[in-house]
Parts: structure tokens; sequence; C-alpha cells
């Protein structure tokens, strides 16, 4: 295998392999520096990953939507505060992960018994609206 496309493969298994565990930890830090820290490590990533062509864009979306669908229903508010700050980082990727937010959001929703949420709702209103927002970089 070559030394290029063994380097490709490479940082794309990376990628994949920290961004669920990186946004994990943002959710759960309150330290702005651990933040900060965390939030340049998901940027030069995202940065080395577009300029090699990869990660393919529906293996990270892949990778939100299940990071979501395993928090949502625990810390909605962090959750929805996390994904709005990657929107910053990647927002084709926020993009392209909306459907995976919303269904997410049915789910819990449904497992809540309570029906519609409008506080979940409103959240991902305002997420799909910066995602929109967000200029593609």
């Amino acid at each position: 295998m070559p030394a290029s496309s063994r380097g490709a493969r490479w940082c794309s298994e990376a990628v994949m392999t920290l961004l669920s565990p990186l946004l994990q930890l943002l959710l759960v830090s309150d330290d702005k520096t651990t933040t900060r820290c965390i939030s340049e490590l998901l940027r030069a990533m995202f940065a080395v990953a577009q300029r090699r062509g990869n990660p393919d864009l529906s293996c990270l979306v892949s990778c939100v939507g299940e990071w979501v669908a395993g928090q949502l229903s625990w810390q909605s508010s962090k959750v929805f505060a996390v994904l709005t700050g990657l929107c910053l980082l990647h927002a084709p990727l926020v993009r392209a992960a909306l459907p995976s937010v919303l269904a997410a959001v049915a789910d819990t929703e449904q497992k809540r018994g309570t029906g519609v949420d409008v506080k979940l709702r409103e959240m991902y209103a305002k997420l799909e609206l910066r995602a929109s927002a967000t200029p593609v970089t």
C-alpha cells in the first residue's frame, strides 16, 4: 500500500475514532481551557481530513448521530450547545446530521411519553437556523 494511501487511511481512522470521545469531553467539561483545547483539536483534525479528502461525510454523520442519540435524553441542553459549537468547526457535518438529530429528538419525546417537547423542538430549530446560516468553509 502506498505511503499516501496509508496516511489517508490513518487520518480517516483517527478522526472517526476520536470524534465521539471528543464530543463527549465537550459535553461533560465545564473548564473553558479544556473545551478550547478540544475545539482546536477538532478544528485541526477536520482541516487535515479535508485536505486529504477523508473521511467520508456520511461516516462522520453516523458518528454524530449515534452520539446525539445516546446523550440527548440525559443532557439535551448541553448536547445542543456542543452541536452549536461543532457548527462553527464543521457546518456541513452539522447540516448533514440534522435528520439524525431530529430523529433523536422524536425518539426522546417518545421515550418520555409526554408528547412534543417544546424545549427540545426550540433547541433543534435554533440549531437548524445556525447550521443554515453558517457559511460553508
